[in-house]
């Protein structure tokens, strides 16, 4: 079984053409963070509770620990998307920094369009049919999210969705996250010019990722969120230029050294539910430039998964490698499940006793949309990257300072 990434791609690999295997296995552990995150919103407490005004009220013990310290981590849905667009612009940036084979953007266009809208609009297809197998009407017992999947379910809003720039948010809410990887993938050649500019200027060339860090804050200060997400993936391309000297690194970096880097990604990653019990609110500036820290937490948190011998000996577990088999389409179908079960269930299930059983039905769905769905998808991708090659198709447009991964490589 061949892992796939939650944005369509292949395993990463490194310039010497090695598998990041480990890479895999945190795309696996992401995706079921994202599960059990949609699954604490449609939780009557937790669902409730996020999005009042007031979330510290009423949490015993247990609850403040998985709320407000870096616990969080464990259902932090958002900030695992954050890892999944490092992660996107990593993998699909690697190939170029290698000496294989070029193959036409013309090639690598009509592959990833494939891969990633095929699965996509399929999930949209199951997410209307699951909405025939309960009613759905608004109702005050149940969360905030769970009510905002009533109506636009129809096959209207299947054909609007299926361009994955906006009109499935009733169907299938998460596939917010696909619309950035599509822009990302056709902003790709930028991306790899600006990547190539900055490490070849001088003084920024051996701490360019250290000095986009810095810099971060304040972009993420003065831009409208959603102008952000895009810049993220940067970092990704970043971590791939610089791979061979964050290769060196991490040789020096002793076992403690990697304990400290991976706490303090997971506190950056929670850092404004962490602050929230000491008058940090959602509306203070320094929680609305949360992408900023956050994004930072996501980089180090490659970097840990990328190169840390015991953080990739477990994420190349054989149960965590199948996670991340799964993880695309686990991606793709858990959201209309969850949204299925608690309605059926009215959200009565405690919360303990929801997350295995939503996430296990989830993990079934995935497992057969694998089969069906996404791996025939691939097929299809690597057959028309096959013929684009044999056509010998004009490279014209290609970035003289980076190169199209072949079919097998994104």
């Amino acid at each position: 079984m061949v892992n796939r990434s939650p944005d369509g791609s292949k395993p990463a690999r490194s310039s010497d053409g090695r598998r990041l295997r480990s890479l895999d296995g945190l795309r696996g552990i992401a995706a079921a963070t994202v599960v059990v995150y949609h699954v604490a919103l449609a939780d009557p407490t937790e669902g409730h509770r996020a999005f009042s005004a007031d979330q510290s009220s009423g949490v015993g013990w247990l609850g403040y620990l998985l709320t407000f310290t870096p616990l969080h981590i464990l259902w932090a849905g958002t900030q695992a998307v954050l890892v999944f667009f490092v992660l996107s612009g990593f993998v699909l940036s690697l190939p170029f920094t290698g000496t294989r084979e070029n193959v036409t953007w013309a090639v690598f266009y009509r592959s990833r369009a494939v891969r990633l809208y095929l699965p996509s609009i399929a999930s949209l297809v199951l997410a209307w049919g699951m909405t025939f197998i309960v009613r759905r009407s608004s109702q005050p017992n149940l969360t905030p999210w769970l009510n905002e999947h009533i109506g636009g379910t129809g096959p209207l809003n299947v054909l609007l969705g299926s361009s994955l720039m906006g009109g499935y948010k009733s169907l299938n809410g998460s596939l917010w996250s696909l619309r950035w990887e599509v822009l990302f993938s056709l902003l790709l050649p930028v991306f790899l010019i600006a990547a190539a500019w900055w490490m070849n200027f001088s003084r920024l060339k051996a701490g360019g990722l250290l000095a986009v860090c810095a810099l971060w804050p304040l972009v993420t200060g003065s831009l409208y969120p959603n102008a952000t997400y895009i810049l993220i993936f940067g970092f990704g391309v970043l971590m791939a230029h610089q791979l061979e000297q964050l290769k060196r690194l991490a040789l020096f970096i002793p076992n403690a050294g990697w304990v400290a880097i991976a706490c303090l990604a997971c506190v950056l990653l929670t850092l404004q539910w962490i602050l929230l019990p000491y008058g940090v609110g959602p509306e203070s500036p320094f929680a609305r430039m949360w992408m900023s820290y956050n994004t930072i937490g996501a980089v180090l948190l490659v970097f840990c998964g990328a190169f840390w011998p015991a953080a990739k000996r477990f994420l190349e577990y054989r149960w965590v490698a199948a996670l991340g088999a799964l993880s695309f389409s686990l991606y793709l179908v858990q959201e209309p499940v969850i949204i299925n079960i608690s309605w059926i269930t009215q959200s009565q299930l405690p919360l303990w006793l929801a997350i295995p059983i939503e996430f296990g039905a989830a993990l079934m769905i995935a497992f057969i949309f694998f089969r069906l769905i996404e791996r025939p998808a691939h097929r299809l991708a690597r057959f028309l990257a096959k013929r684009g090659r044999s056509a010998g198709e004009d490279m014209s447009a290609a970035p003289t300072a980076a190169r199209v991964p072949s079919s097998n490589e994104s």
